[in-house]
C-alpha cells in the first residue's frame, strides 16, 4: 500500500506534507543568556557608579580648593593691613589657642582709617571669620581685643569640613612661635632700644613680622599652610 495512502495529512502544507519541525532556544540556552546580560549589566552599573562617585570626589576637592583660595586671599588682605606696633602698644597679631586675631585698618570713602579687628577660628568643623564694628576709642579696643565676639560683630563661614586650625607668628631673630609673649618682650626691647632715625620720630619695628596658618581638611593626606607677611 502507497504510504501517502496510509496517512492522511492536514490540508494546508504544500504537497500535502507538513514543515519540518521548528527551531529555537532551548532553556539552558535561555538561562546562559540571562546570566550574561546580568553580569554585563552589573560591570555597567559599577563603571557607572564609579564615574559617578569619582565625578562627586573631584567636585568635592575643587570646591575646597576655591574654599581655601577664598579663606588665604582673605587672610592676606587683613594681615597686610595690619596696624603698627606703636599704635597699638602691643602687636597687632595674637595667634595661638585654635585662632588667629589681627588688628587691621580699615580705610572708609572720604573719612580717616578706622581700626577694626578681626578674628579667624574653627567652629563647628568651620572656619569663620568675625569681624567687629569699626574702632574709634582705646576703650572699644580693648574690649574687642579680651571680650568674646558680640551680637554687632559680623560672622562669615570661609570654609567647610575643616578638622583643624592653627597659626605661628614669625618674630625676627626667635622664628615661628605661638607664645605672644616672646612678641611682647621684643616689642618692649625695641621701644627700649634707640630709635633708628636722626629725628627721634622712626616707627617701632614689627615685632612680628609674619603669620604662618595651617589647616587640615576632612579627608586630606596633609594640612594646607600658607605663610602671610605682616604689613607688607
Amino acid at each position: 500500500m502507497n504510504r501517502d495512502a496510509r496517512y492522511s495529512y492536514p490540508t494546508g502544507y504544500p504537497s500535502g506534507r507538513p514543515f519540518g519541525r521548528q527551531s529555537g532556544f532551548t532553556l539552558i540556552e535561555m538561562l546562559v543568556a540571562i546570566a550574561l546580560l546580568a553580569v554585563v549589566a552589573v560591570l555597567s552599573y559599577r563603571g557607572l557608579d564609579a564615574m559617578v562617585r569619582s565625578r562627586a570626589t573631584l567636585t568635592a576637592h575643587m570646591s575646597s580648593e576655591r574654599a581655601m583660595s577664598q579663606l588665604f586671599a582673605q587672610m592676606s588682605v587683613d594681615v597686610r593691613n595690619a596696624a603698627s606696633d606703636d599704635e597699638l602698644g602691643q602687636p597687632p597679631v595674637r595667634v595661638g589657642g585654635g585662632m588667629l586675631q589681627i588688628v587691621r585698618h580699615l580705610r572708609l570713602a572720604g573719612g580717616a582709617p578706622r581700626l577694626q579687628v578681626v578674628r579667624y577660628r574653627a567652629v563647628d568643623r568651620r572656619v569663620i571669620r568675625e569681624i567687629s564694628p569699626t574702632i574709634s576709642t582705646i576703650g572699644q579696643l580693648r574690649t574687642a581685643l579680651n571680650g568674646p565676639a558680640g551680637d554687632n560683630w559680623y560672622s562669615l563661614a570661609l570654609a567647610d569640613q575643616v578638622e583643624g586650625f592653627s597659626s605661628q607668628a614669625w618674630v625676627p631673630e626667635h622664628g615661628f612661635t605661638s607664645d605672644m609673649g616672646i612678641a611682647r618682650d621684643e616689642l618692649n626691647a625695641d621701644a627700649k632700644a634707640p630709635t633708628i632715625l636722626p629725628d627721634g620720630n622712626g616707627p617701632l619695628p614689627r615685632s612680628v613680622t609674619g603669620v604662618a596658618v595651617e589647616v587640615r581638611l576632612h579627608g586630606a593626606p596633609a594640612p594646607i599652610r600658607r605663610v602671610l607677611l605682616v604689613g607688607e
